[in-house]
């Protein structure tokens, strides 16, 4: 497993021989070039988890990546965003994806809470190999 960090939430994990960007948000900076990416995963749609200046950009230039996300946020983003819901698997050309957790942790009473996936990498014996859980404060089984 590699794993490299670009601020904030914002990680590119090579594991299984895939490429994965997770939460290519505002706080971050140096993800802008990746290419050959496996998949872009976010993990809800507050801008410090995804930059609406610069996903774009992205997506053209890792056009075979397919696109995770919280259930909000593919629907607000539409087109080939898949949305991940707690207790979805994925498999990923060999690389298991779970998604877990649900809500974004509770900031402020009068905040409205959204959505949140965590993201479980690994394999089919060894699912939690890696979990990005973006804002929330759900624990793996």
């Amino acid at each position: 497993m590699r794993i490299a960090h670009f601020g904030h939430s914002c990680i590119l994990v090579e594991l299984h021989g895939r490429k994965i960007l997770f939460d290519p948000g505002t706080f971050a900076h140096g993800f802008e070039g990746i290419t050959g990416l496996d998949a872009i995963a976010v993990t809800h749609q507050h801008p410090d988890h995804i930059d609406p200046n610069r996903i774009e950009a992205l997506i053209a230039a890792n056009p075979q990546a397919r696109l995770f996300s919280d259930p909000q946020t593919a629907d607000q983003r539409g087109g080939s965003w898949e949305a991940v819901h707690a207790g979805n698997v994925i498999d990923l050309d060999g690389l298991r994806i779970t998604g877990g957790g649900g809500r974004h942790a509770v900031i402020h009473p009068d905040i409205p809470v959204i959505d949140n996936t965590v993201f479980q990498l690994g394999t089919p014996d060894d699912p939690a190999q890696l979990v990005h859980p973006g804002d929330s404060l759900w624990v793996p089984p």
